[in-house]
């Protein structure tokens, strides 16, 4: 039979190692998020955001996803990323985040020539 001490230190043990799992599997979706955006993965970050995956989170520069999808170099994936940034900033994503060294992700996509993600990101800003 369990004692209200056995139930205060089952507790004490469990809550820190519930806390551990949830805070790595919140880490791992996050980084699922930022990898379909980077490689202009639109359904699988759909998919992600529509299980509870976080548009909001950042890296260790302070780079959202949205800045993510401004960053991408690949030509092949541009239309992609494109599409990956239209659906963050459908969901809330705020375009005017700087990370840590003051890029948004507009400067971003300016200052590396992405014409489609830069189209989508000017258009957000307008109706903002």
């Amino acid at each position: 039979m369990w004692t209200i001490i056995g139930i205060v230190v089952a507790l004490a043990i469990m809550i820190p190692v519930i806390h551990d799992l949830m805070s790595r599997t919140k880490y791992k979706h996050a980084q699922a998020v930022e990898a379909a955006t980077f490689a202009g993965d639109a359904g699988r970050l759909r998919q992600l955001l529509d299980d509870g995956g976080v548009f909001t989170s950042h890296d260790g520069e302070g780079n959202t996803p949205l800045h993510f999808a401004a960053m991408a170099d690949d030509p092949d994936t541009e239309a992609g990323c494109a599409r990956c940034a239209a659906l963050l900033i459908e969901r809330g994503a705020d375009i005017h985040r700087a990370n840590d060294w003051g890029g948004t992700p507009l400067s971003i996509a300016r200052r590396r020539g992405h014409g489609m993600v830069l189209r989508v990101l000017e258009e957000a800003a307008g109706r903002a």
